[in-house]
């Protein structure tokens, strides 16, 4: 497409610019910044674009996913790892994995793959748990 009529990569360019990027000029009496104008000089160096969006897909991930990363990610080689210090009385001042696992809570996006789970699973009496040890949002970071 590009091969035959190379000024489409810039016109691909100027409607991708002028959907994501705006210049406005500022209204005393309009609070709400979106409603302020375009400045006219953004408007004429755009020229007669059309606005552009790119939307991206992004892929919901399952507990089987959340498994399978888990697997071939290597996550649980580094529990082995730190199983086998414990066994051999090597850790150091490393902390054993029970009290490491007794502090754990969900991540809100595993939580939400938890309670898909149950849900699909037909166990539904145990989503309060799930949001028992699900991390609370701080307020303050």
């Amino acid at each position: 497409m590009m091969e035959k009529n190379p000024y489409e990569l810039g016109k691909l360019t100027f409607d991708l610019l002028g959907s994501s990027l705006r210049f406005v000029t500022a209204d005393k009496h309009q609070a709400n910044k979106s409603r302020w104008k375009t400045s006219r000089f953004w408007e004429r160096f755009l020229g007669d674009i059309e606005p552009l969006t790119i939307r991206l897909e992004i892929p919901v991930n399952s507990l089987y996913e959340t498994q399978k990363w888990l697997k071939k990610g290597g996550a649980l080689s580094a529990v082995q790892v730190f199983l086998f210090l414990q066994e051999n009385n090597a850790l150091g001042g490393l902390e054993e994995l029970g009290k490491l696992m007794y502090d754990i809570q969900y991540s809100h996006a595993l939580s939400q793959k938890l309670v898909a789970h149950l849900n699909q699973i037909g166990r539904k009496e145990l989503i309060p748990l799930v949001y028992e040890r699900t991390k609370k949002e701080e307020l303050f970071a």
